[in-house]
């Protein structure tokens, strides 16, 4: 009883675990929680402000890209007939350079004027143009442009890591690849 008096009793520790005291362990666990909170919140936020910029850029895209393309025509699709399932929304433009795909839920297949040519009684696809919107159905069909969407999701879980950043053009280019091999293997 004597020693656990006199440690109990020694003077200066009033409160060796005490949850209030600066001193003891509650403190010390008081401050790691702050700064753990502090992180999350740096974090959070960061997550908030790098999906607000995907998103507003995304709208912004969307919303340049409307304004440029615009459904094709009957004789368009008489051209790419047996090519383009009637279900999937394709749309002209004239100012892009090469075909996209757009939107996942509502997918468009976006092809550009110079993959025809136009005579006063027809339209028909160059040469060429047949495998240009083979490869753009391929991205249809397997989605790619969810695993894009997935890549910028976890770029902005992920801002503060700039290996993050490196990888997408190399996801981009895979996806590229893989369609052209998958087309050549076919």
């Amino acid at each position: 009883g004597d020693v656990v008096d006199n440690v109990t009793e020694a003077p200066g520790v009033k409160n060796p675990v005490g949850e209030n005291s600066s001193n003891g362990l509650g403190g010390t666990f008081e401050k790691s929680l702050n700064w753990s909170n502090i992180a999350l919140s740096v974090w959070l936020s960061g997550v908030i402000i790098s999906l607000g910029v995907v998103l507003f850029s995304y709208v912004k895209f969307k919303k340049s890209m409307m304004k440029r393309i615009t459904p094709i025509n009957s004789k368009h699709r008489e051209a790419i007939e047996g090519l383009v399932d009637k279900k999937i929304q394709v749309f002209i433009a004239k100012e892009l350079s090469s075909p996209m795909v757009m939107d996942l839920i509502k997918p468009k297949l976006v092809l550009v004027e110079s993959l025809f040519f136009t005579t006063e009684s027809r339209v028909d696809l160059k040469k060429g143009a047949k495998d240009v919107i083979h490869h753009e159905l391929v991205h249809l069909q397997r989605k790619d442009i969810l695993v894009k969407y997935l890549y910028l999701l976890a770029r902005s879980i992920h801002w503060f890591n700039p290996l993050v950043y490196m990888v997408g053009p190399a996801i981009n280019e895979d996806i590229e690849l893989s369609c052209d091999e998958y087309l050549t293997r076919k």
